[in-house]
C-alpha cells in the first residue's frame, strides 16, 4: 500500500514539491498503520515519527533517520532504487530511532 501511496501522491519521486506530504503522513499514520494501533501512546509516537521523517527533508543530503541510519542517498532517481534502499535497512529498529539510548533494548 505505501508504494502505491507514493505513486499516487507524486508522479515524480525526485520532485519534493510534487509530494503531498500531509496526504502521505495522514495515509500512513491514520489509515495504513494507525488503524492497527489501539494504544494512545503508540498512535502519538507514529504520528510524531511521520511528522519528523515524512517531509521535504527526506530529500535533503543531511537527512538521517537516526544518528546511525542515514537517509536515502540523493543520487536515487527511481522508485525501484528507493524500494531497494528501504529494503536494505535493518529489520529491527535501534532504540535511537525512538529517542532512546543505544542500550535501551537490553533491558
Amino acid at each position: 500500500m505505501s508504494l502505491r501511496l507514493l505513486r499516487v501522491s507524486s508522479c515524480e519521486i525526485r520532485s519534493p514539491q510534487g509530494v503531498d506530504w500531509s496526504l502521505v503522513r495522514y495515509m500512513i499514520s491514520e489509515i495504513e498503520l494507525g488503524a492497527e494501533l489501539t494504544d494512545a501512546d503508540d498512535i502519538r509516537l507514529l504520528r510524531t515519527l511521520c511528522e519528523t521523517w515524512l517531509s521535504d527533508n527526506l530529500f535533503s543530503e543531511s537527512f538521517t533517520f537516526t544518528p546511525s541510519i542515514a537517509g536515502p542517498p540523493a543520487r536515487l532517481t527511481s522508485v525501484q532504487q528507493y524500494v531497494d534502499y528501504f529494503n536494505s535497512l535493518p529489520d529491527c529498529d535501534s532504540p535511537q530511532a525512538f529517542g532512546l539510548t543505544p542500550g535501551a533494548d537490553t533491558a
